[in-house]
């Protein structure tokens, strides 16, 4: 069947085309622990792997939906609770797209009251969406962000794979450059895509894992969901402003290396997996 022409319904919903359709498609209706009709159906994979292609030609998917669990949110809002000072955290959610981490948060923190007391949202983005809140302000040039006073708190999610890596000095000191002498830079990224998108420039998407993070922020740390007891889909980490400023260029290509020598490892492990299974 063609992709598109596939409409999945599960417990009263239809559910989103992705990459992972097929696969869950099968799970649900066939069950991966049958080997003989997986073999039998093995075509599966070259859909899933067919249809991610098409999806690399495609512009880069805007996830929307805000959700008061979302996981990325919930770990910012982690860091913000720990860091409260008794006053609003000035925050700054650079590359904010259509707000969506705004979103999430007053689902998170239903009660306005208690939100304000906790933080002071505002936006920044060179390419601004069409879309987004009334209620926040929201920059679109550097120079309106400088004026507007030093920030304590920097967001990065899941902005930096988009960036050219030649570009990454350039935005790392531009985001010290907001931040005030003890602020901080919360930066997340996915541990993968589950979408095929196309890249802005000719780099692909370079998902920064935490030892790369740690070459280029030794003071850096990790920050997990308490009690978590599912696998977490993302990473997290907190970035003194100071180390923000030390960050060279001659550091970037070590920095690719060894991101080049994990996925390698990684794609083994995938293969020997593969092989067993066979």
């Amino acid at each position: 069947f063609p992709f598109e022409g596939l409409v999945y319904l599960h417990q009263s919903e239809i559910l989103n085309l992705s990459s992972t359709t097929y696969q869950r498609v099968y799970d649900d209706l066939v069950g991966l622990e049958n080997i003989d009709m997986y073999e039998l159906l093995s075509s599966i994979e070259n859909w899933e792997n067919y249809r991610f292609i098409v999806e690399n030609f495609l512009l880069p998917h805007t996830k929307g939906n805000a959700n008061r669990k979302d996981e990325q949110t919930l770990k910012v809002l982690e860091v913000l609770r720990k860091i409260q000072t008794g006053r609003p955290l000035n925050i700054l959610d650079y590359g904010a797209g259509q707000c969506r981490v705004w979103e999430c948060l007053k689902l998170a923190i239903p009660d306005t009251t208690e939100r304000n007391h906790l933080l002071c949202y505002k936006a920044y983005d060179i390419y601004p969406a069409k879309k987004r809140p009334k209620d926040v302000i929201y920059y679109t040039e550097k120079e309106a962000v400088e004026k507007s006073g030093k920030y304590d708190v920097v967001i990065l999610m899941n902005v930096l794979h988009e960036i050219e890596p030649e570009e990454w000095c350039d935005v790392f000191q531009t985001i010290h450059s907001f931040l005030n002498s003890n602020g901080i830079l919360i930066f997340l990224e996915v541990l993968s895509l589950t979408n095929g998108e196309q890249p802005y420039g000719q780099a692909g998407f370079l998902l920064l894992r935490d030892k790369q993070v740690k070459y280029l922020f030794p003071n850096s740390y990790s920050e997990k969901l308490p009690d978590s007891r599912i696998a977490e889909k993302s990473n997290c980490w907190v970035i003194p402003a100071q180390d923000l400023e030390r960050v060279q260029d001659q550091q970037i290509p070590k920095v690719i290396h060894s991101l080049e020598e994990e996925c390698e490892k990684l794609l083994k492990k995938i293969d020997k997996e593969r092989a067993r299974i066979a």
